[in-house]
């Protein structure tokens, strides 16, 4: 429990969380509660629906499995990695590369590919 509803620092009362399930955790009294929510979090499928969110945002959630292949790539995962930014985020924890600059990269690649490709189509119809 924190602090602000009686708890103590003592190691009893301490749980070690990543940073994501510290921020969306319920502040409760009831560590019932807290445990219930615990036991439902799963990194790997938020992370996974952290990703497809973003996917969804730019609009190619058909494209998944061309993605996949792309990330698989080690030299077009390099070529994208140069056009990442990194900035300061807003809660002092750091720099970092956010979900949405990763997938708006790989937007920016599957767009110009797809140019790519109309214009060798147009190419080859000439």
């Amino acid at each position: 429990m924190l602090p602000s509803n009686d708890g103590t620092d003592e190691p009893s009362n301490l749980f070690l969380m990543c940073r994501d399930c510290h921020d969306k955790a319920p502040n409760t009294r009831s560590v019932e509660a807290f445990l219930i929510w615990i036991e439902e979090q799963n990194w790997h499928e938020n992370f996974r629906d952290e990703v497809m969110k973003e996917i969804k945002n730019f609009g190619f959630e058909d494209r998944v499995e061309e993605l996949n292949e792309i990330i698989a790539n080690k030299e077009i995962k390099d070529k994208i990695s140069e056009n990442l930014g990194v900035h300061m985020n807003q809660n002092g924890k750091g720099a970092q590369i956010t979900i949405s600059t990763y997938i708006s990269a790989l937007y920016g690649y599957l767009k110009e590919q797809d140019k790519l490709k109309v214009s060798q189509e147009g190419n080859n119809l000439a």
